[in-house]
Parts: structure tokens; sequence; C-alpha cells
């Protein structure tokens, strides 16, 4: 027997959570990723050494409030809704992937 869904209320913070957490987790990342696309370097590792060396662990971290304070509500917003239109087609009966598939697509993407 499966678990009882969380409320939307429940989605909702652990969306939140979710996102939140993932942006700390991947920032690093982006960052030098978008430091390679900006510059003419070639490589990734050289470009994190560099940022490293020149400013640190806070260099690679630069930026994240702006993204948290962004992303973190659109995480929320992309997870809830399609959940909740998950929630929404489980009546039709459809196979778990269809159903899977067809909430993602009107669930709100800007993340």
């Amino acid at each position: 027997m499966a678990p009882a869904p969380l409320s939307l209320e429940r989605t909702a913070l652990a969306s939140s959570i979710a996102s939140l957490v993932s942006r700390i987790a991947c920032h690093p990342l982006d960052t030098i990723k978008s430091q390679v696309q900006a510059s003419d370097a070639r490589s990734f590792a050289a470009t994190a050494a560099k940022t490293l060396k020149e400013r640190g662990v806070r260099g690679l971290y630069r930026g994240l409030g702006a993204a948290a304070v962004v992303g973190t509500p659109a995480g929320c917003a992309y997870f809830t809704s399609y959940e909740l239109f998950k929630r929404r087609l489980e009546p039709f009966g459809l196979s778990t992937g269809l159903a899977h598939f067809s909430a993602g697509l009107p669930a709100v993407r800007h993340a």
C-alpha cells in the first residue's frame, strides 16, 4: 500500500527546501560554467582552479543570493504544480509513466 501523499502545503515547503539545497550544491558548477562560456577558456578544471586561486571558495558562491531568491520560489511553483496536475490526472487511470509525463507538461517551469 502506497503512503498517503503530502498535503500541497507540505509539498510546497519540501519543494522550496529541495530547490534551495540544490541551488547551494550546484551554484559553484554554474559559476564555473558561466566563466568558461564568457571567456575563451577551454578547460572547466583550469577555470575552477583559477577561480579558487583568485577569489577563494566565496568566489564560487558569488551571486548565490540572487539565484536563491529567484530559483527557490520557481522550484516550489514547478514541483507543487506538477504534484497538483499529477493528482488531477489519477482518476483517468493513466499508466504511471504517462501520468508523470502528462503532469509535467502543464507544470510551471521557470527555474
